[in-house]
């Protein structure tokens, strides 16, 4: 992480949050992540166009709370 201050202090007691003025977050991936991003398969997103998956309702899975759940030891 870097960090520029704008108001240098004499000594570490005196600084507070308020002496920093910008700060940004330094991210160096690693071998793994860069082997993974090198592997994956992209798809382009297209805004406004709807997907095959939005359209169709949800047929499984879940519960609507309506009810009790069945008793598992019969």
């Amino acid at each position: 992480m870097g960090i520029k201050t704008g108001t240098p202090t004499e000594t570490e007691k005196d600084f507070k949050s308020s002496c920093i003025q910008k700060s940004k977050v330094l991210f160096y991936p690693g071998n793994d992540l860069r082997k993974l991003c090198k592997t994956m398969d992209y798809t382009p997103y297209k805004s406004g166009e709807k997907n095959d998956e939005e359209e169709k309702p949800d047929n499984g899975g879940g519960n609507n709370g309506g009810g009790e759940a069945p008793d598992p030891s019969l």
